[in-house]
């Protein structure tokens, strides 16, 4: 069984509050915790891995760095696509915008898991 990480994260009145635990239990109860604090909002409990953690995976770190720039980039671009005036009007993918921009030091770009990414916007 992998080891997995309680992450909580809130949304409420233009601030957020967010943690981790061990504990399932520990993580909701700090998420509604936070929530009382606000007039209205929102919060969730994700779960994640720990495997680049407790065995020293090179590759799983990797892949979370990746995933966690992917969606931050995405949402750069969708952001820049729909304010006027557009940018032109080729596509634009963001893994290979990774693949060229990141370090060679995160080696899971070139492997053929996220390689074949590539072949499609």
């Amino acid at each position: 069984m992998r080891p997995l990480l309680a992450v909580w994260e809130t949304e409420g009145d233009e601030r957020g509050a967010g943690g981790a635990s061990d504990s399932e239990l520990a993580a909701e109860t700090s998420m509604f915790d936070a929530l009382e604090t606000f007039p209205a909002g929102r919060g969730r409990v994700r779960y994640a891995h720990r495997r680049w953690i407790t065995d020293g995976d090179q590759q799983a770190r990797e892949r979370i760095t990746v995933l966690n720039l992917r969606h931050s980039l995405s949402t750069a671009l969708l952001t820049t696509l729909t304010t006027p005036p557009p940018p032109n009007s080729s596509v634009m993918n963001v893994n290979g915008l990774l693949a060229r921009h990141l370090p060679d030091t995160i080696g899971w770009t070139r492997t053929p898991a996220f390689t074949c990414l590539l072949e499609h916007p």
